[in-house]
């Protein structure tokens, strides 16, 4: 028998002694065994290996393909992932498997002997790339004792921009199995009749050729297309009932209370004093200069105050001095105050309560001296909100037809008796002043059925001709109610399924900020007619009545919206807006939505409902545990950093904190929360433990991102100013409405735009370099960013 053999390998040990290395050990005893038959008969010179393709977790994996190197023999592994590899010359192999969809996997020194079998077991990982699968349920917001049903035929698929993804649909109980989804972060969506499109706002985490379980999809209900408004007083009839503390968060919050038809909401500072008898009125000369409607002049604006119930006089009133001697004559314009629009804020952290430093500390040699941000305003009645006043407020004049339509009113409202024009002037709450009022134009093109019904009202039903001028107005329910956010009710009213009507938590993340940014975006003109309104409108769609639904519609078909970035309404360098209501662009670019993981949206940090700073109540789960903590009283969670702690908690700089950390620390601030369903009350040791972990690890976030070398105080009680605060930095007040500029000295002396009152929604620090972008042909101060340090460091701040 002629033998092809392979040199010997020889190795020499540390004690001299030179042993065969373990491949030509393996080697020499399979020669050895070859040569030796049996009874004289000749030795064989070839065996076999035989064995089992796995994967992992040990189940087989069939239809592998299975070889030897040096190259004898190949087959393929069966369906219970066996193989056999025949008539294979004795020797030493390296026996390779491999199968799409999994990393080849090589045994090396796989002996064969001659008449042998080897035995071995060969086990392939998944390939990075391999595909998983998801499988979940879809349920459905249907009638009125469960609050969701399973959805049967309902279309799943991954979101993908780019590919042609697997889809699957789900079954009669609703539930749904995706097979061949990429591995990593996926988000799904599911679509079904009858419903709004809804999806995973969190990202599925697919293992490569691995399985996600117990994924839920919850679909919102929707209105039919002949749905009408049926106003709030309706809805709150039947949900005072039943969610008696979110009812009652609405009755009082901004969204309800910002246009008032009365003077309950008038805060009366600024106002002159009331007089004791009606003989004559308490008149302030403002100062401020507007366009008088009839002679176009520019006059002085003079305030009027009569005392209440005087016969034939509005107890408010604004006048144009023509002849400026500061009393209101013959023959002067007077304008009657018959209702506020503005002047009433949720509680977000702006004001008092570590909010924004007092004017005097922008701007310390001011004359006369500026006083501290007023934390409420003096209204004049006893209204429904206790909302903080401490932006602006405009105020209203009825123009229906009759006896008290103006004169200067020369165009016909009998189409439109509920309209209404903004007066002259604007009161500054921050900076207790008198302005030109940015909503005042008294012509036809300046109407609040033109200018601000859209977003100021729910459900209005409105008409123009030819010129664009509104010929019908029918005013919906005042204000930002119900039906804004949950679609026409009548439907609902009608029958009190829940499949009639939007609840806004189960449509998509885009739909979800489209509804917030139907408003909530500068420089919006409507679709249809084309430029018509100042807000999202489109008469060629029949449900609604030309009004915007969300989830329903898509808001790009309503609304011409601003482009993020764009210098109209953005500092150079396009990424910090410098006017106000771009949050929606802002939101829509930042990587708070452009992430893989998670898409946050409005609600996620705002309560559309209430006064407060943070959202209702809000959820987040330990995934290592499965604690689920339900974070409640929120007033404070965007000025303390519990808003984002509670997200970025274990990432990145913030790793050593953990989500009971958070908790807490929340506790500790005076919030309240439920973990597991239960209240949770820690321990007074245990928050001051959590306070020292979240405040060590923001205070070295500040020291290695910023080299800020400051004690974490994010509501400003030890500074006497919030450092520290996630929002100071990430969310800086770049923007500012109508003229409210805070400004204060640089490090020359030179004035500098310190602040403006309107949060960057990008996420991104508005740093000292960004804002230099602006310094090079700025003429003055107010054309450079304000920025996130030099809001307290003079040293930072650019001034003419």
């Amino acid at each position: 028998m002629v033998m092809h053999s392979k040199p010997v390998l020889v190795r020499a040990n540390s004690d001299g002694m030179r042993r065969l290395a373990p491949g030509a050990v393996v080697l020499l005893l399979i020669v050895l065994a070859a040569c030796s038959g049996s009874n004289g008969s000749p030795g064989l010179d070839t065996g076999s290996i035989a064995g089992t393709v796995v994967d992992a977790s040990g189940a087989p994996i069939a239809g592998a393909s299975v070889s030897t190197d040096p190259t004898s023999a190949t087959t393929q592994s069966g369906t219970t992932g066996t193989f056999t590899l025949s008539s294979i010359p004795i020797g030493a192999y390296t026996v390779s498997a491999s199968k799409t969809g999994f990393q080849s996997a090589q045994l090396t020194a796989v002996g064969v002997a001659a008449g042998a079998t080897n035995q071995v077991t060969i086990t392939l990982a998944p390939s990075p790339n391999a595909p998983g699968a998801i499988a979940g349920t879809v349920l459905g917001r249907v009638g009125t004792a469960q609050p969701s049903s399973p959805v049967a035929g309902a279309m799943v698929c991954p979101e993908s921009s780019t590919a042609v993804l697997p889809c699957t649909t789900s079954q009669s109980d609703g539930t749904f199995v995706l097979a061949g989804v990429a591995p990593g972060p996926v988000y799904l969506t599911a679509t079904a009749a009858g419903f709004l499109t809804g999806e995973t706002t969190t990202a599925v985490i697919v293992a490569p050729d691995g399985s996600a379980t117990g994924v839920s999809i919850t679909l919102s209900g929707s209105p039919s297309a002949t749905a009408t408004y049926v106003g709030a007083a309706r809805c709150i009839t039947c949900h005072t009932l039943f969610y008696t503390a979110l009812t009652a968060a609405w009755q009082h919050s901004a969204h309800a209370n910002t246009v008032d038809h009365t003077l309950n909401q008038l805060d009366l500072n600024g106002w002159p004093a009331a007089p004791a008898t009606c003989a004559a009125a308490n008149i302030v000369n403002s100062q401020v200069q507007a366009t008088e409607p009839v002679s176009g002049q520019q006059e002085n604006v003079l305030l009027v105050r009569w005392a209440a119930n005087c016969p034939g006089e509005p107890q408010f009133s604004m006048a144009f001095d023509a002849n400026g001697n500061g009393q209101v004559d013959p023959g002067e314009t007077v304008i009657p105050v018959q209702g506020t629009q503005g002047g009433i804020a949720t509680d977000g952290g702006q004001c008092g309560q570590g909010g924004l430093l007092p004017l005097t500390a922008y701007n310390q040699n001011a004359i006369p001296a500026l006083v501290p941000i007023p934390c409420s305003a003096n209204f004049l009645g006893t209204g429904a909100t206790p909302a903080q006043g401490y932006w602006q407020q405009e105020y209203l004049v009825n123009i229906g037809p009759g006896a008290a339509k103006p004169a200067w009113v020369t165009w016909d409202t009998t189409g439109t008796p509920q309209d209404m024009l903004a007066l002259p002037l604007a009161w500054n709450q921050r900076a207790q002043y008198w302005a030109n009022a940015p909503d005042y134009n008294p012509t036809q093109g300046g109407t609040f059925a033109k200018v601000c019904a859209g977003c100021h009202e729910t459900g209005p039903s409105l008409a123009v001709d030819a010129n664009a001028n509104v010929t019908t107005y029918v005013a919906g329910s005042q204000n930002i109610a119900c039906e804004r956010c949950h679609g026409p009710g009548s439907d609902h009213v009608a029958n009190l399924n829940a499949k009639s009507i939007i609840n806004p938590a189960y449509i998509t993340a885009q739909a979800q900020n489209e509804m917030c940014g139907q408003c909530h975006s500068n420089a919006i003109a409507s679709t249809q007619p084309a430029g018509a309104f100042d807000f999202p409108w489109n008469n060629q769609v029949s449900t609604g009545g030309g009004n915007f639904i969300p989830g329903v519609d898509q808001l790009a078909n309503f609304a011409l919206l601003p482009l993020y970035g764009d210098p109209t309404n953005y500092w150079p360098g396009g990424v910090f807006p410098n006017l106000d209501h771009m949050t929606f662009i802002d939101v829509t670019a930042s990587i708070h939505n452009t992430n893989p993981y998670q898409k946050v949206t409005c609600s996620n940090c705002h309560d559309p409902h209430g006064v407060q700073g943070g959202p209702f109540q809000f959820a987040r789960s330990n995934t290592q545990t499965g604690d689920q903590y339900v974070f409640q009283t929120n007033a404070a969670v965007l000025r303390n950093d519990v808003m984002c702690l509670a997200c970025h908690a274990t990432q990145g700089d913030f790793a050593a904190v953990a989500l009971v950390d958070v908790a807490n620390y929340h506790l500790s601030q005076g919030g309240t929360a439920q973990k597991n369903g239960a209240t949770y009350t820690p321990s007074s040791t245990d928050q001051s433990a959590s306070d020292t972990v979240v405040a060590n690890a923001v205070n070295a976030h500040m020291q290695s991102q910023a080299g800020m070398p400051a004690y974490f105080d994010p509501t400003g009680s030890i500074n006497g100013q919030p450092v520290g605060r996630c929002s100071s930095c990430h969310m800086m007040k770049t923007a500012w409405t109508s003229n409210f500029l805070f400004s204060g000295p640089d490090a020359n002396g030179k004035t500098a735009d310190v602040s403006g009152d309107v949060s960057s929604h990008s996420f991104q620090v508005a740093t000292v370099q960004a804002a230099a972008l602006g310094v090079p042909g700025a003429t003055t101060w107010q054309e450079i960013m304000p920025n996130a340090c030099g809001s307290c460091h003079v040293q930072y701040r650019f001034g003419l």
